[in-house]
C-alpha cells in the first residue's frame, strides 16, 4: 500500500539521495584538504547540489494534483503545492548565491551543502505534514541543520555566541510546541489536523466544555508561541539581530526566507483550520503589534547592515501577523500577497549584498560602507529601488502590500491598527532612506578596489527589480485573485 504512495514523494526522495551523495562524495574524494589542492571539485559539489534541487523542483511541478499518502500523514493541496514550489525555488536561488563565496573560502563547503539540503527536506515535510508529529519531525530536521549552518564558516566569538543563543532558545521553542501538541492530543485523542478540527468543533456544543476550551487555548498558545519564535516575532525575537549579524550571509539568506514559508503555512493551517478561536486570533494580533513596534523603532539606531535587516524582518512579519490576526478567510489572500512581496524584497537585497562580497573582495558590514557601492551606478540604483519598496513608496511592490493591508484594516474598522501601521511605517522609513542617502551622499574615502559584477548577476537582479517596480503595477489584481484561490484550498471547510 505504501509503495504506491512513494510516487507522490519523489522530490523528497531526490533530496534524501542528494544528502547522502553530498556526504559520501567528499569522503570518497578526500575533499577535506580541498582548499589547498583541488578547488574545482568544490564547484562540482556545488553543481551537484544545484542539479539535485532542479530535479526535485521539476518533479514537484509535475505533480500538481492533490493527494494524501501514508494514512493522510502527508497531504498536498494547491496551497501546499504552491508553498513547496516557492520553498524549492528560493532554495535554488540561495545555493546560486553561495557560488561567489567559493572564490574566497571553500574549506567548509562540503559540510554546508548536505546541511542545507537536510533543512530543505525538513521544510518540505513540514509544509506537507497533516498531523502534529509529522510537522514536528520536519521542524526538528530543518531546525537542527540551520543551527549548525548559523555558526559554520564563521568561527568568530560573536558568531558562536549568536549560534548558541539561537540553539538554546530554539530548543525551548521546540519544547513549547511539543508540550502544546501533547496537551491537544490529551484533549482530542488524535494528532491528525483534520480529525482534531472536527473534534474541537463538536466540543463547542458540549455543556461541560469550559475546562476543555481553557486547555485547548493554552495548548494553542504554546504551539503558536513556539512557531512565532522560529519566525522571529517579538517578544520572541532576541536571537534575530545577533544571528543576522553573526551567521554566514548565505545562511542568513536561507534562514530569512525558506523555513519561514513552512512556519507561515503551519500557522495558517493550525489557526484557521484547527483551532478557530477568537482568542487565538487576538494573540496573533498582539504579537504582531509588538513586532511592528519593536522592528520599526529598534532598527533606527543600528549601524550594522544585517542587524537593520533583522529588525526590518521583525517589522514586516509583525505586519503579516496583524493581518493573520483578523481571523477572517478573506484576510489570508492579503497576507499571502504581502508575504510574497516580503520574499521578493529580501531575496533581491541579500542577493545584491552577497554578490558585492563575492566579486569585489570587500565585505559590506557597516551602513557607512554603502558609499562604496556608488562606483557602480546600476548596483546603487537597484539597492535604492529596493529600499524605496521596503519603505512603501509608490509605485513599488512594498507600497501595494501595505496599501491592501491598510484598506483591509479600514474595511473591518480597525482604525487603531491602521494608525499604528502608518506611524510605524514612517519610523521604519528612516533607516530605509538612510541606505539611499549614504549610497549617494556618504563619504567614499578609502573605498576598496572595484572589480565589477558578472553580467549574468546584473541581469538577474535587474529582472527581480523590474518585477518589483513594473510588473506588480499590472499584475497585482490577478496575483491577489491567485492568492485568494490558493487560500480557499487551504481550509478544510
Amino acid at each position: 500500500m505504501y509503495s504506491s504512495d512513494l510516487k507522490f514523494l519523489l522530490p523528497e526522495i531526490i533530496l534524501l539521495v542528494g544528502i547522502v551523495l553530498t556526504i559520501v562524495l567528499p569522503l570518497v574524494n578526500n575533499l577535506q584538504t580541498i582548499s589547498s589542492r583541488q578547488p574545482y571539485q568544490v564547484y562540482s559539489l556545488h553543481s551537484l547540489s544545484i542539479l539535485i534541487l532542479i530535479s526535485a523542483l521539476l518533479l514537484h511541478l509535475n505533480n500538481i494534483v492533490s493527494f494524501s499518502c501514508f494514512n493522510t500523514q502527508l497531504v498536498s493541496t494547491p496551497f501546499i503545492w504552491a508553498c513547496k514550489s516557492i520553498a524549492l525555488v528560493l532554495s535554488l536561488i540561495t545555493l546560486h548565491f553561495m557560488s561567489p563565496s567559493l572564490r574566497r573560502k571553500i574549506e567548509s563547503y562540503n559540510e554546508i551543502t548536505p546541511l542545507m539540503l537536510t533543512s530543505i527536506l525538513g521544510v518540505l515535510i513540514m509544509i506537507s505534514g497533516n498531523d502534529l508529529l509529522t510537522i514536528y519531525l520536519g521542524l526538528e530536521l530543518s531546525s537542527f541543520a540551520v543551527y549548525i549552518l548559523a555558526i559554520s564558516s564563521n568561527p568568530s566569538a560573536f558568531s558562536l555566541e549568536a549560534g548558541m543563543k539561537y540553539f538554546v532558545l530554539g530548543a525551548v521553542s521546540s519544547g513549547l510546541i511539543l508540550f502544546g501538541g501533547s496537551l491537544l492530543y490529551g484533549v482530542t485523542g488524535t494528532i491528525s489536523l483534520p480529525e482534531m478540527s472536527i473534534i474541537l468543533r463538536h466540543l463547542k456544543y458540549i455543556v461541560t466544555q469550559e475546562a476543555y476550551m481553557h486547555t485547548i487555548f493554552f495548548a494553542s498558545l504554546l504551539i503558536l508561541a513556539g512557531f512565532a519564535f522560529k519566525m522571529g516575532i517579538a517578544p520572541f525575537h532576541t536571537w534575530v539581530p545577533d544571528v543576522y549579524q553573526g551567521a554566514p550571509r548565505h545562511t542568513v539568506v536561507f534562514l530569512s526566507l525558506v523555513p519561514k514559508i513552512a512556519y507561515f503555512t503551519v500557522i495558517i493551517r493550525f489557526a484557521y483550520e484547527v483551532i478557530q478561536q477568537r482568542a487565538i486570533f487576538s494573540f496573533l494580533t498582539l504579537i504582531g503589534v509588538i513586532s511592528l513596534i519593536v522592528g520599526s523603532i529598534g532598527g533606527i539606531n543600528q549601524s550594522n547592515i544585517l542587524r537593520i535587516m533583522g529588525y526590518s524582518s521583525i517589522a514586516n512579519l509583525g505586519t503579516l501577523f496583524i493581518v493573520l490576526g483578523i481571523g477572517r478567510p478573506y484576510a489570508l489572500s492579503v497576507a499571502l500577497f504581502y508575504f510574497l512581496i516580503y520574499i521578493l524584497l529580501n531575496i533581491t537585497f541579500f542577493g545584491i549584498l552577497i554578490t558585492f562580497i563575492g566579486y569585489k573582495g570587500y565585505v559590506l558590514t557597516s551602513l557607512n560602507d554603502m558609499a562604496f557601492v556608488r562606483s557602480d551606478p546600476l548596483l546603487s540604483a537597484l539597492i535604492a529601488l529596493n529600499m524605496f519598496s521596503n519603505a512603501g513608496f509608490p509605485p513599488f511592490a512594498g507600497f501595494y502590500g501595505k496599501l491592501y493591508i491598510g484598506l483591509l484594516l479600514l474595511q473591518i474598522k480597525a482604525y487603531g491598527l491602521f494608525i499604528l501601521l502608518f506611524v510605524c511605517s514612517v519610523f521604519s522609513c528612516y533607516y530605509y532612506v538612510r541606505f539611499i542617502a549614504l549610497i549617494y551622499f556618504g563619504n567614499e574615502d578609502n573605498a576598496p578596489e572595484y572589480h565589477g559584477m558578472l553580467q549574468s548577476q546584473r541581469l538577474f537582479f535587474v529582472v527581480l527589480t523590474n518585477i518589483n517596480f513594473i510588473l506588480l503595477m499590472f499584475i497585482q489584481n490577478p496575483l491577489l485573485i491567485i492568492c485568494e484561490n490558493l487560500m480557499i484550498t487551504c481550509l478544510f471547510n
